[in-house]
C-alpha cells in the first residue's frame, strides 16, 4: 500500500476517497463494514474501480481450518491407555507416519517402519505394567519407542528374577483346580493350578518372564487370584489372573498371558476354554465377560468409536462367546450407553463429514440399543433369528417389568423435549403475517396458523437431522414398531402392569398385614377400613419446594413465567418434567433459600406438597435420590422463610 492511501485511511476520509474513485454507495458500505480487511479492499478497488461486491468478497482472507494432527486410526490405537501414555503413543504414531510419508523414504524403509510400528503397538500392553508399577514411574514422554521397549524389557527381567522363586514349592493336591484328566486325551497330565504363596508367584514370574511375582500383596489381600496352566512336568505355559474374593468383581477374568506377556497359542486357548466351561462353582470363575469392561463412563472416548460400540452390542445380541468360551454380557446401563453413543456420534460426524448431522454409523445404532433392551427385558439368551421365534415372542405373557424399554423411552422423550426446546429458540427465517395486511380477521388467523405449521415443520426437520434428536426419534420408532407387532405392551398396559405389581407388593408388606390383622380382630368392616386406610397412605408421599411469593401468588424459582395460587388444598402443576421436589425441608432450604437477610429481598416460602409416587417423571425413590419431579401435586402447607 502506498503512503498516500495509508494516510487517507488513517485520517478517516475513506468514504470520500472511495467516492472520488466513483464507488457506489453499496460498494462503500460493504468496504467500510469489513473492519481490518477494509484496507485490502480499498487498495483493490483503487486498482480496479469496476470490481463488484461479489469479487471483493472473494478477496477477503478466510480463517484457516484447524486440522487435527492425528488420524482416527491413531486415536483408536491410543484410546485404551491412560495418560500420559496415551499422548505419548499418539505423538510417536504421528512421527512414524510423517517419516513414512516423506517423499525421500524408500520402499524398503517404509516396510521397516511398518514392521516396527506393528511390533511396538503389540508390545504396548506389556509396557503398561512398566509405566504403572515402576517406583518411581518413568517419564514416558522422554522415551523413544525403541528405548521404551528396551527399558520395559529390563524392568520385566528384574521383576522376574527378584528375590526367591527359583523353583516351585511341592505341588499341593488342593491347589490343582482342573486336570490331569481332560476331555481331549492328548492333554492328559496337564493341570490348572492355583498359585498362592509368594515363592510360587516369584517362580511363576521367573519362568514365564513377566511380573506376576509382584502380585503377592493382591493375592494375599484377596484382590486377585492367580492360576497357572502347567504341563505334565509342572512347567508353566499360561498365567491367568481373576478378581479375588475381596475384589469388587470376584471371579472375573482380568488377563490371560503367555510367556513374556505374549498372546497364548491356540492350543492353550482351547485348554483354558475347556477348563472354564467345566469349572465348578467353588472355583469362583465367572463364565461371562462384560462387553464394556474397558469403557469408562467418565470419558466417552474410552469407549472407542460408534462402530466399536454397536459391534459390542451385536456380540450380546448374537449370544457370542470369546475364544475362551466367556459369554458376552451387558453390565452397563442403557442411559450411559445412549449418552456416549450420541457424544461419540456428534464428534465423529463433525470430524469425518464436517458437520454433526444424523447419518453414518450413529444412524444404525438405535436398532442395536432397542433390540438389546427387548432381549434383556424378556431374558432371552440371544436375538430371535426365525419367524417361529418371533411368533413365540408375541405369545409370551407381558408380565415383564420392561425396565430397559421404559428407560430408553423416557430418555428418548426427554432428549426430544430438550432438543425441541433449544430449536424453538432459533429463528427460522419465516416472516410473521402482519395483522394490518388482512382485511378479514379470519384470513389473518389462517395465515398465522399456516406460519406456525411451516415453522413447526422446520423445527421437526432440524430435530430429525440432529444427532441427538434423530437418534432419540429412531429409538421411539423402534419401540413403536415392537408395539405394532404385539411384542411390547402399550403405555397404558405398562402402567397397569406396574400398578398391579405395586398393589401386590403392598398386600405382601408387613405394615399392610398388620392393618389387616388389627381389622380382623374388630370385624369385617374394620378389615375393609384397615385395607383402604393403609392403601391410601401408601399411595401418597410428601415433598418440599422453596418458592418466592408476591401479591398472593407463588412464582416458580426455575421459571419466573409460572405463577401459582398461594393457598393450601389446591393442585399445582408445571409443564415439562413437572414440579421438582426435595426429599426433606432441610435439603430444599439449604440448597434453594437465598437467605432473605435484606428487607428488600422477595418473600420466600417453604411449600409442602402431597404427591402420588406412581406419577414420578424424574428421579427414583428406591435409590433415595435427593430430588424427584411429578407433573402435579397438592399443596398441604405454606410456611414463610423470611
Amino acid at each position: 500500500m502506498n503512503w498516500y492511501l495509508k494516510k487517507i485511511l488513517i485520517s478517516g476520509s475513506v468514504e470520500e476517497y472511495l467516492q472520488s474513485l466513483g464507488a457506489t454507495p453499496e460498494i462503500i458500505q460493504f468496504i467500510l463494514s469489513q473492519g481490518a480487511n477494509s484496507q485490502i479492499l480499498v487498495n483493490e478497488f483503487r486498482k480496479n474501480p469496476a470490481i463488484t461486491i461479489e469479487q471483493l468478497q472473494g478477496l477477503i482472507p478466510q480463517p484457516q481450518e484447524q486440522i487435527d494432527p492425528y488420524t482416527s486410526h491413531e486415536y483408536q490405537i491410543a484410546q485404551p491407555y491412560p495418560e500420559p501414555m496415551r499422548t505419548w503413543i499418539l505423538v510417536n504414531l504421528k512421527k512414524l507416519r510423517s517419516k513414512e510419508e516423506w517423499t525421500q523414504t524408500t520402499k524398503s524403509e517404509k516396510i521397516k517402519i511398518n514392521n516396527f510400528r506393528d511390533r511396538w503397538i503389540d508390545y504396548c500392553p506389556q509396557m503398561l505394567d512398566w509405566v504403572e508399577k515402576s517406583d518411581p514411574p518413568p517419564d514416558i514422554s522422554s522415551y523413544s519407542p525403541e528405548r521404551a521397549i528396551q527399558a520395559s524389557d529390563e524392568w520385566h527381567r528384574m521383576m522376574a528374577s527378584r528375590g526367591e522363586g527359583v523353583i516351585y514349592e511341592p505341588t499341593q493336591p488342593d491347589l490343582i483346580i482342573y486336570g490331569p484328566e481332560w476331555q481331549n486325551p492328548e492333554w492328559k497330565g496337564w493341570t490348572v493350578q492355583k498359585v498362592k504363596s509368594e515363592n510360587d508367584l516369584l517362580a511363576e514370574g521367573n519362568r514365564m518372564d513377566h511380573c506376576v511375582g509382584s502380585f503377592y500383596e493382591n493375592v494375599e489381600s484377596g484382590k486377585s487370584t492367580i492360576f497357572s496352566l502347567r504341563d505334565p512336568r509342572n512347567n508353566p505355559h499360561i498365567t491367568i489372573e481373576t478378581g479375588g474374593e475381596n475384589d469388587y468383581n470376584p471371579g472375573t477374568i482380568e488377563q490371560i498371558q503367555g510367556k513374556s506377556n505374549s498372546e497364548p497359542k491356540d492350543i492353550y486357548k482351547a485348554m483354558i476354554k475347556e477348563w472354564i466351561s467345566n469349572s465348578k462353582e467353588q472355583d469362583g470363575i465367572q463364565k461371562e465377560i462384560n462387553t464394556f469392561e474397558n469403557m469408562e463412563e467418565t470419558n466417552p472416548w474410552d469407549w472407542g468409536s460408534v462402530e466399536d460400540l454397536t459391534g459390542a452390542l451385536e456380540k450380546i445380541l448374537q449370544g457370542e462367546s470369546n475364544e475362551y468360551g466367556l459369554t458376552y454380557i451387558l453390565d452397563q446401563d442403557f442411559v450411559t450407553i445412549m449418552d456416549n453413543l450420541v457424544t461419540i456420534g456428534e464428534v465423529e460426524n463433525s470430524r469425518h463429514y464436517n458437520d454433526s448431522q444424523y447419518y453414518g454409523d450413529i444412524a444404525a445404532a438405535p436398532s442395536y440399543v432397542t433390540n438389546l433392551a427387548l432381549m434383556q427385558d424378556l431374558n432371552l439368551p440371544s436375538w430371535p433369528k426365525h419367524s417361529g421365534e418371533w411368533e413365540e415372542l408375541r405369545k409370551m405373557p407381558k408380565e415383564s417389568e420392561w425396565k430397559n424399554i421404559q428407560e430408553i423411552e423416557q430418555w428418548a422423550q426427554k432428549t426430544i423435549n430438550d432438543v425441541s426446546e433449544d430449536f424453538f429458540s432459533y429463528e427460522t427465517g419465516l416472516e410473521y403475517p402482519q395483522e394490518e395486511d388482512f382485511e378479514d380477521p379470519k384470513e389473518y388467523e389462517v395465515a398465522m396458523n399456516k406460519h406456525d405449521e411451516d415453522e413447526s415443520e422446520i423445527h421437526s426437520e432440524w430435530l430429525k437431522n440432529s444427532v441427538n434428536g434423530g437418534f432419540a426419534k429412531d429409538l421411539l420408532d423402534e419401540i413403536n414398531s415392537f408395539r405394532k407387532q404385539g411384542i411390547v405392551p402399550s403405555s397404558q398396559e405398562l402402567y397397569d402392569i406396574k400398578k398391579k405389581k405395586q398393589e401386590q407388593k403392598l398386600i405382601n408388606s408387613p405394615a399392610y398385614q398388620e392393618a389387616y390383622s388389627r381389622g380382623q380382630q374388630m370385624g369385617g368392616q374394620a378389615i375393609a377400613h384397615g385395607k383402604n386406610w393403609f392403601k391410601k397412605a401408601q399411595q401418597k408421599m410428601i415433598g418440599y419446594k422453596v418458592m418466592r411469593g408476591e401479591n398472593g401468588v407463588l412464582i416458580s424459582g426455575s421459571n419466573s413465567r409460572i405463577a401459582l395460587p398461594m393457598q393450601t388444598g389446591v393442585i399445582h402443576s408445571m409443564p415439562g418434567q413437572g414440579i421438582f421436589l426435595g426429599i426433606t425441608p432441610e435439603y430444599v432450604t439449604d440448597y434453594y433459600f437465598s437467605g432473605g437477610e435484606d428487607p428488600d429481598d422477595p418473600k420466600e416460602y417453604l411449600i409442602t406438597y402431597e404427591f402420588d409416587p406412581s406419577q414420578i417423571t424424574f428421579g427414583n425413590l428406591k435409590d433415595r435420590e435427593w430430588e424427584i419431579s411429578v407433573p402435579s401435586a397438592k399443596v398441604i402447607d405454606i410456611k414463610p422463610l423470611n
